[in-house]
């Protein structure tokens, strides 16, 4: 990468340090610098949890900060950089903890979002925009890729290609050895709002165990996840895992890796799963697909968001927003068993046979 002004140099900061979801399209965002520029320095500030995916990407600098003390940690970097410079900054998160951040990182570039994104005092952070997204809007990994356009790189095909520990790789193995295909289920989103209600996942959990699959509930350490799990177990807990609480991010990557489809609302292991090509039943009538479901592959997902919207808000989704959520707590109940079973169905299919169940 020639030290230019359209590319910005060849040391590069990026900050974006949450969620789960974000963390994962910025990953795309990294390969595609790494791709345009091989020789570029790469350097990426990120919060803890979310640094186990940052981690999973090779050649990098991964800087992990507790965004619980901004300020502390702020001054940490400050110290830790008294002499550091770069060539550009990519701040690609507007929340003013991540703005703060960039308070750390001496470049001349300094990349951010367009007046219409921005908030939390962003523009004061930046010199230059990224341009705004077309109407009615952009998929949030869209709009994330303009930063690598910034500094003159083009984008082409996006991957990931997550480099998965093999001690977890291992034990996802142990885990889920060779044999039916396995469903993964994610019952609960960061937010109660777009949670699908838990009996209907029963209906699909008894729905993948009367055809033989087997099923593995993932999920988070909160107590409504928690409350969730036991809700979901199967009475004599055959064919049914439980991992809930008990995973690492890479750890639930390499489970996804070893399943033939995940079942979730809009949440972080959608994104995750899709980044290890993991076909996603994505289930939506809060908040819009087309804006934060699965990038590559939508084909599966089962959107509500119109139909919520007419009977709840006497709107079609049309006249919506693009980021506007159907915020009721009945939206998520117009997705029915019938279809999330549907798609199931269609995801398996397909996949090649032993895709599906794990090369048996």
């Amino acid at each position: 990468m020639p030290k230019t002004r359209e590319s910005g140099g060849r040391n590069i900061c990026l900050i974006r340090l949450s969620a789960i979801g974000d963390v994962v399209h910025t990953v795309a965002v990294v390969r595609a610098l790494q791709t345009a520029y091989p020789g570029a320095r790469l350097t990426w500030i990120v919060g803890r949890v979310e640094a186990e995916i940052a981690a999973l990407v090779p050649d990098i600098e991964v800087v992990a900060v507790d965004k619980r003390r901004p300020l502390a940690e702020l001054r940490r970097l400050r110290r830790e950089w008294a002499d550091r410079r770069f060539d550009a900054l990519l701040l690609l998160q507007t929340a003013l903890r991540a703005n703060l951040f960039a308070l750390a990182v001496r470049a001349p570039l300094r990349v951010g979002f367009d007046r219409e994104r921005a908030q939390e005092l962003h523009g004061c952070f930046i010199n230059r925009r990224i341009p705004s997204a077309p109407p009615p809007g952009e998929h949030v990994l869209d709009g994330l890729l303009r930063f690598p356009i910034a500094l003159g790189a083009s984008v082409g095909p996006l991957r990931w290609d997550l480099r998965l520990p093999a001690a977890d790789q291992a034990w996802a193995a142990d885990l889920l050895p060779p044999g039916p295909p396995v469903i993964a289920l994610s019952p609960c989103a960061s937010h109660a709002l777009r949670d699908w209600p838990v009996e209907r996942f029963v209906a699909v959990r008894d729905f993948a165990r009367q055809r033989g699959w087997r099923v593995v509930m993932c999920g988070g350490r909160s107590s409504r996840e928690e409350e969730a799990a036991a809700r979901l177990r199967a009475p004599d807990d055959a064919g049914v895992i439980d991992v809930v609480g008990q995973t690492t991010l890479p750890q639930l990557a390499a489970v996804f890796a070893r399943c033939a489809a995940l079942v979730s609302p809009d949440s972080g292991p959608v994104h995750l799963a899709a980044a290890v090509g993991l076909p996603v039943v994505a289930l939506f009538a809060v908040s819009n697909l087309q804006r934060t479901g699965p990038y590559l592959d939508r084909r599966w997902s089962v959107d509500r968001r119109d139909a919520a919207a007419r009977a709840l808000l006497g709107r079609p989704a049309s006249a919506l927003g693009w980021r506007e959520r159907v915020a009721h707590p009945a939206a998520m109940t117009f997705i029915e068993v019938e279809a999330v079973e549907e798609r199931l169905m269609a995801a398996l299919r397909s996949r090649p046979p032993e895709a599906n169940g794990i090369g048996s």
